[in-house]
């Protein structure tokens, strides 16, 4: 993603993104996720993958934002 924004304004970002998830499983699959703080997401009490988020920063402003989603 190409953005333009200050810094701050991603925060919480890859919680939300965990959130998402656990919303799209459920709805598409029946399947009932947790996140466990920041940024794993957990089955049965098993951790079954991550989000990962890195940003390109130049001076205080977001010029990229990397997501990725481990498993």
């Amino acid at each position: 993603m190409e953005t333009n924004c200050e810094i701050e304004k991603l925060e919480g970002f890859t919680l939300e993104i965990a959130e998402i998830m656990v919303k799209v499983f459920e709805k598409l699959y029946a399947i009932s996720l947790e996140i466990q703080h920041p940024n794993d997401i957990v089955y049965q009490g098993k951790k079954i993958g991550g989000i990962l988020t890195e940003t390109k920063l130049q001076g205080k402003m977001v010029k990229y934002v990397v997501v990725g989603i481990r498993y």
